[in-house]
């Protein structure tokens, strides 16, 4: 007889279980303990999918630690990318030091712009980015203005 690999060695024979089985209780005319088959299944259900959960989040930590000082030793970095269509978009790239403006599009790739080597585009980038905090203040204004004047044409 062949032996068998060491995977199907090590798993457990449920077959040779000691645990009374749904049809040997009915037999004994024993009450069969539904609820605690039930618990017992989601818990080890919620122990497996907490199990694969915590190793996704772990590997991502891993990984992206891992990319980010990947991209920042790199000398090539892509700043910002916008979509201009379906299948063209303008970048904003950084090569050894120096700004690129660069657009991408079916018929090809073509430098837009070329910044000077004193330009620090990554510390303009970030300034660009704080500068651009969301303000609710000019659309409140126009609200609280088009009620008033609502208000008025109503008197």
């Amino acid at each position: 007889m062949p032996s068998l690999p060491l995977a199907f060695r090590l798993l457990p024979n449920f077959l040779a279980d000691e645990s009374p089985s749904l049809i040997d209780v009915m037999a004994e005319g024993q009450s069969y303990n539904y609820w605690g088959e039930f618990v017992n299944m989601i818990v080890s259900l919620l122990l497996v999918l907490g199990f694969i959960f915590f190793t996704v989040w772990i590997l991502r930590r891993l990984m992206g630690a891992k990319l980010r000082r990947l991209h920042q030793d790199a000398s090539i970095q892509i700043l910002e990318r916008r979509a201009l269509g379906q299948k063209s978009s303008l970048y904003l790239v950084e090569v050894l030091g120096r700004g690129l403006v660069i657009a991408d599009s079916p018929s090809g790739i073509c430098l837009i712009k070329e910044f000077p080597d004193d330009l620090d585009i990554q510390q303009l980038v970030e300034q660009k980015q704080e500068e651009q905090v969301p303000s609710f203040a000019p659309i409140k204004e126009r609200l609280a203005e088009k009620l008033k004047n609502l208000a008025i044409k109503r008197v």
